[in-house]
């Protein structure tokens, strides 16, 4: 009998390995190839150990911008007063102008 890995590698028609696992419902492929088997093992491996340790960062959260996701805090804050509300999203419109800003 085999060792069980955590994830899956297969290989590619250009002879390079790909890496993904299974989280939270969602599956998740490695954002690069690997030359190797050992190395795709090897980084199934680091995430399956950063998960462990709650370590793990979700690589699909830095696809969301800033702006979408201060709207959806803000009107996932049910328990702000109006002035709270109001100062928040000043400071979050301020905050999202310096990120596109920075994107231009």
């Amino acid at each position: 009998m085999g060792k069980r890995h955590f994830g899956s590698v297969r290989r590619l028609p250009s002879g390079h390995y790909q890496a993904a696992y299974w989280h939270d419902g969602s599956r998740h492929v490695a954002e690069r190839m690997f030359v190797t088997k050992g190395d795709a093992l090897a980084h199934l491996a680091s995430i399956e150990t950063d998960l462990g340790r709650g370590a793990w960062i979700d690589p699909t959260r830095g696809k969301i911008t800033f702006e979408t996701w201060s709207t959806q805090w803000l009107d996932g804050r049910t328990d702000l007063r109006p002035v709270t509300r109001a100062k928040y999203q000043h400071m979050l419109d301020r905050t999202s102008s310096r990120f596109s800003a920075r994107r231009n």
